[in-house]
């Protein structure tokens, strides 16, 4: 049972669901075709039994029809006929075998709707039809008159098309004289029609019938032993629906049965596996870093709303013990901060006073000015630098405290470099990890001055797309590359004069104050100086 254990839940009940109904569904449709092919073949051999009954009445009147004329030789009219020649006596004659011809297709025992003779040696023709079909005596005579060189050859009963009809023609051939009969088969076909009674029926007569037609069934039966048949066509929705209401729902068996079956996982689904799937699924978020994430309390069920209540309290108890650790980590990266402060203020201080006292030394007027706006500078900046430790300032005060840092450099490294700031006054107001670029400004006079030539010192910052980017470039004397890699794989420099914390420390900052969101990178070449790009989301201070 070890590969049931590895499915899952939606699987198992999927299996279980199908094991349950596969069976009834099986059978369902097993019984659906049975009564659907059982009730159409009952359907068409009903429809069957009508044709034949109808062919069979057709086929007796053919009987009556090829009796009469067979014994029509003994009639005194033909027999008249027969021995004259073309004479006003002939005329006569053949007007008195027609009237003859009349009279038998008017009687109610007629077994055709008309009949006709064909006397060769006179070239002779004449039609006697019923009542019913006088607008079609015309056109049966002339398509007997069209016929007369090959009567002999439609020897027999025939399907012949003449005034827009179909008949049954049969052509005999005795002394002398063609004879024949006319059956109308149009009312034939419209009596199998009635009994019927259905829309979607067709009936054809003739030698060659359609073996194919799409969405139909067919049935056909011989005409007599003539080589002709009668052919019904139905359609198959027309059976269909003929079908009574409760084998309709049987035959719909199977289908409901499907119907039903996702129905039924949908329920299961939502009763069941959704609310597990949505604890999974929260679970998922809490890995993947989204901590606020909570579950609705309300569920499907109450066993649902009472796992969700679960979870968030979990979550709840995960996210107090994360804000811990990470304060704790906060503390130590102050410690750290502070640490670096301790570190590089004392020899700034130092290097400040030992200016200052050279200055006092000298004595003149210009120099007692010097030391004013030198102290100036230099209170500026230790207030900034000592109070402003952590958190975030405006960029116009970072900026500020760059401007008093890049005075005090000057005096310390007369032209020895030129410092350009470069930011827009709606930008000031953005919002920047304190010492940020106060951080990279101190590296470029630290270690991007040549001694040798006057170099440029660059900081830039534009709002673009709700993000502050910020450059500090110089021209100095550049990094190599190994230098440069370590930098940029978040490592921390030392050599024989110790750690160098300053860009690991900003980078460590960046990535606490803003979830992942900034960036920093640096590029130099040797001798060609160094550019740092930082971005961070745009936020403007309030009040």
């Amino acid at each position: 049972m070890g590969w049931w254990k590895k499915r899952s839940m939606l699987s198992q009940v999927l299996c279980v669901i199908s094991v349950l109904l596969l069976p009834l569904l099986v059978l369902a449709t097993a019984y659906s075709v049975k009564v659907q092919l059982v009730y159409r073949s009952q359907v068409m051999n009903s429809i069957q039994h009508t044709l034949e009954l109808h062919i069979k009445t057709l086929s007796d009147r053919m009987q009556v029809a090829a009796t009469y004329l067979n014994n029509s030789r003994r009639n005194d009219y033909r027999i008249r006929l027969l021995n004259l020649k073309a004479s006003d006596d002939y005329v006569v004659a053949a007007a008195l075998y027609w009237q003859e011809l009349n009279r038998e297709v008017s009687s109610s025992s007629a077994g055709a709707d008309g009949y006709f003779f064909y006397l060769p040696e006179q070239d002779f023709v004449n039609v006697a039809v019923s009542y019913s079909f006088q607008d079609s005596r015309s056109a049966l005579q002339n398509y007997i008159t069209e016929q007369k060189e090959k009567l002999w050859d439609l020897a027999g009963w025939r399907i012949i098309e003449a005034d827009g009809k179909q008949w049954l023609m049969l052509v005999s051939r005795e002394d002398r004289i063609y004879q024949g009969a006319f059956l109308e088969m149009d009312g034939i076909r419209q009596d199998i029609l009635g009994d019927i009674q259905m829309e979607h029926v067709d009936v054809s007569f003739g030698e060659w019938l359609q073996t194919e037609k799409t969405g139909y069934e067919n049935r056909k039966t011989p005409i007599g032993k003539n080589g002709l048949y009668a052919e019904i066509w139905v359609e198959k929705k027309e059976i269909r629906s003929a079908i009574p209401s409760a084998i309709k729902f049987f035959a719909w068996a199977a289908t409901i049965y499907l119907i039903i079956m996702p129905f039924l996982i949908f329920a299961l689904s939502k009763i069941l596996i959704r609310p597990v799937q949505t604890v999974k699924e929260a679970m998922r978020k809490l890995e993947d870093g989204d901590v606020d994430y909570r579950i609705a309390v309300s569920g499907e069920n109450k066993d649902a709303t009472e796992l969700n209540q679960r979870f968030n309290r979990m979550a709840d108890s995960l996210v107090n013990l994360k804000i811990q650790v990470f304060e704790k980590e906060l503390e130590r990266m102050e410690v750290e901060a502070t640490n670096l402060r301790l570190q590089v203020n004392p020899h700034f201080i130092l290097n400040s006073l030992n200016i200052i006292f050279s200055l006092a030394k000298s004595r003149g007027q210009n120099n007692l000015e010097t030391i004013k706006a030198f102290t100036k500078y230099l209170a500026n900046y230790l207030r900034y630098a000592l109070w402003h430790t952590e958190g975030k300032v405006r960029l116009r005060e970072e900026l500020a405290c760059v401007a008093n840092y890049m005075e005090i450099q000057k005096v310390r490294f007369p032209d020895r470099f030129t410092y350009l700031c470069d930011v827009a006054e709606e930008w000031e107001e953005g919002l920047i990890p304190s010492l940020l670029i106060l951080n990279f400004v101190e590296n470029a006079i630290k270690y991007a001055l040549d001694m040798e030539r006057k170099i440029d010192i660059f900081v830039v910052a534009v709002q673009e797309e709700g993000k502050l980017r910020i450059t500090v470039c110089d021209t100095g004397n550049g990094m190599d590359q190994e230098t440069l890699r370590i930098l940029k794989d978040g490592g921390i420099l030392e050599n024989e004069t110790g750690k160098h914390i300053g860009i690991w420390n900003c980078r460590r900052r960046m990535a606490l104050m803003y979830d992942g969101e900034a960036k920093l990178h640096i590029t130099s070449r040797l001798g060609e100086g160094t550019q740092v790009f930082i971005e961070i989301p745009w936020e403007e201070a309030q009040g």
